[in-house]
């Protein structure tokens, strides 16, 4: 099957508005997961980045100061978002120090 680019001035085939039309959805590539699923939205109304997303930033330098981000948000991940982080660090970066930290 043959992927397509959309071209500029390209439209949907249906022209109705997307209900509510607040949201974008958007995502860097195909693997990569949805804008929605990386962030989420505070009682304050505030979007912030999920932190098993933030440490997988994070994992693209070697310092000090992101593995203690590391030591102090593990414990408080849930059993998904820890095998979320587990799962992309071991896709992106097989052979990162933190694999190791997060497989035991």
């Amino acid at each position: 099957m043959e992927q397509r680019r959309l071209a500029a001035g390209d439209r949907r085939p249906d022209p109705t508005p997307l209900e509510p039309l607040s949201q974008i959805w958007m995502r860097e590539d195909a693997r990569s997961p949805w804008r929605d699923e990386v962030t989420w939205v505070a009682d304050d109304g505030v979007r912030y980045q999920r932190p098993e997303v933030s440490l997988l930033f994070k994992t693209k330098q070697h310092r000090v100061k992101d593995r203690i981000d590391l030591d102090g948000v593990w414990p408080l991940l849930d059993d998904e978002r820890r095998a979320w982080l587990r799962e992309s660090l071991r896709r992106l970066h097989p052979e990162h120090p933190w694999q190791a930290r997060l497989d035991a």
